[in-house]
């Protein structure tokens, strides 16, 4: 009868510990990306393998998609020892940056210029720009004139997404994604709820800037990648 008494609280200590370990693992898997799969991107996007920064010893800075919490990091011109695995890093070159990356599709490209008309419908569909390769981007905006480098900020991010062990990189892999995260809401009084993993994305962004705006001298022509960030959120 003794050691059957003192069986009972060793067996709910036990189930109480799967129990807590369950729930924590639930966690992780519903609200990170610890669990989300290293899956090839699809022809003409970047992989996720590319999202990392590397210094001169061939070391990565970061690994964002396997951080337990959000993740951001920036590397500007004036400390440029960092680079991507493609060896762009602040100070490239638009040539250099379009041979690296030229051919796969972005998340999104703005581009910003001093007094613009952000209100207007027409410079919104020239300065934000979405389903676009850098190359095209450089032949229908650069090489026709309607996109300045010399006077105008050009920020190009690219993206992924991840939810549960899903990684997500075509537009209609993540609409059902997002889908499938907002049907599965409900409430619980005040509090919301989803019973589907939580939404991530995990973007890279390149931001060029004229050379004269960064070295401050009028007569220098042609811009230069400023800076190279990488966010989780």
């Amino acid at each position: 009868m003794t050691s059957q008494k003192k069986r009972f609280p060793l067996i709910r200590f036990l189930v109480s510990l799967c129990l807590i370990v369950c729930a924590c693992l639930m966690w992780v898997l519903y609200h990170t990306t610890l669990f989300v799969s290293n899956r090839t991107a699809p022809e003409g996007y970047l992989d996720i393998s590319s999202y990392k920064l590397y210094d001169e010893s061939g070391k990565a800075d970061n690994d964002p998609l396997r951080s337990i919490d959000g993740s951001s990091y920036t590397w500007y011109t004036d400390m440029n020892t960092l680079k991507t695995a493609e060896g762009i890093g602040p100070g490239s070159s638009w040539e250099e940056f379009l041979q690296a990356y030229g051919s796969y599709k972005v998340k999104y490209i703005d581009i910003y210029s001093e007094n613009a008309d952000y209100e207007s419908d027409e410079y919104y569909a020239t300065h934000h720009l979405k389903d676009i390769t850098p190359e095209e981007f450089d032949r229908r905006f650069l090489q026709t004139g309607i996109i300045d480098p010399e006077n105008e900020d050009i920020d190009i991010t690219f993206g992924v997404y991840a939810r549960g062990t899903e990684l997500l990189y075509t537009q209609s892999e993540i609409d059902t994604a997002l889908d499938k995260y907002y049907d599965t809401f409900f409430m619980v009084g005040p509090w919301r709820f989803s019973l589907s993993p939580q939404y991530h994305t995990v973007t890279m962004d390149f931001e060029f800037r004229p050379m004269k705006e960064i070295y401050g001298h009028e007569d220098e022509a042609g811009s230069v990648l400023y800076s190279v960030s990488i966010y989780k959120y």
